[in-house]
């Protein structure tokens, strides 16, 4: 019996180490080829989005800095962050924002958004500081274009939160030849949808991929916004959907075989 009770005992330190320390830490780098009729001036357009990363919680400074390290490793031509830059509940020490700014800025791309998060509504001020200072655009309910060549753009709209006018995601004065959509909460894709059926690609964090994932299961743990798509790839109608693991963590500093992920999507024209 007592032999037994070692093994549980044993069993449970394992998980909890692997919980606490491994999975948090260890990133994965989800790629995906999206195949699509556009002009071939975007074949080949290579997106890297990252999310989430919550500093405060399981990322510091010295992750920070390894994720940062990892996302150059990749050349992308377009970089999006989907929001929650720093947990809201954690008070940024003016090194740490220096250290944030810095990193960011490193990162080299033709052109970088970020989107606005709920923890980034908390602390808005020092969110567009840190972002605007490190070469981000903020979409915050606006769009942006991108040409790479092309005379018909990529139309590329950052929504917060519900907090948008429906007009933005029909803008057809520059008649362009894709659509994306950058969202934090994934649950709000639904509605993305159902006001232009021509979104042709969606993506979100938010979700943290349930933070614990069991084989065959979406992720156990769920939050607001992010019920019913949690997990990596969805399709609702014609639009494809893509929801990041993210970073960090939040409540909960631990992952449980759910990895976080940097992702990137490079768009062949077919």
């Amino acid at each position: 019996m007592a032999k037994k009770i070692s093994i549980i005992v044993l069993i449970f330190i394992l998980l909890f180490f692997y919980a606490t320390y491994i999975c948090p830490n260890t990133i994965t780098v989800k790629e995906e080829t999206i195949n699509e009729k556009i002009d071939s001036n975007y074949n080949n357009l290579t997106i890297l989005q990252f999310s989430d990363i919550l500093f405060g919680t399981t990322i510091k400074e010295g992750t920070f800095n390894k994720i940062i390290k990892r996302i150059k490793e990749y050349h992308p031509d377009i970089i999006v962050y989907s929001g929650d830059l720093i947990y809201s509940e954690y008070a940024l020490k003016g090194q740490e924002k220096e250290t944030l700014i810095n990193g960011l800025k490193s990162l080299d791309a033709s052109k970088k958004y970020a989107i606005v998060g709920d923890n980034d509504l908390k602390k808005y001020d020092v969110y567009k500081e840190i972002m605007e200072s490190s070469g981000f655009i903020i979409l915050n309910n606006t769009e942006d274009f991108i040409f790479n060549g092309s005379i018909k753009p990529i139309s590329i709209v950052g929504i917060t939160n519900k907090n948008y006018d429906k007009k933005i995601l029909n803008n057809n004065e520059m008649k362009p030849e894709y659509r994306i959509v950058l969202t934090h909460q994934p649950d709000y894709a639904d509605m993305i949808v159902n006001d232009n059926p021509d979104i042709n690609l969606i993506l979100s964090g938010h979700s943290l991929g349930g933070i614990i994932k069991i084989p065959y299961f979406k992720g156990l743990i769920t939050k607001n916004d992010a019920h019913k798509y949690i997990n990596h790839k969805y399709e609702i109608n014609e639009t494809k959907l893509y929801v990041s693991n993210g970073l960090g963590t939040e409540k909960y500093n631990f992952r449980f075989l759910n990895n976080p992920t940097i992702n990137i999507y490079k768009i062949k024209t077919t």
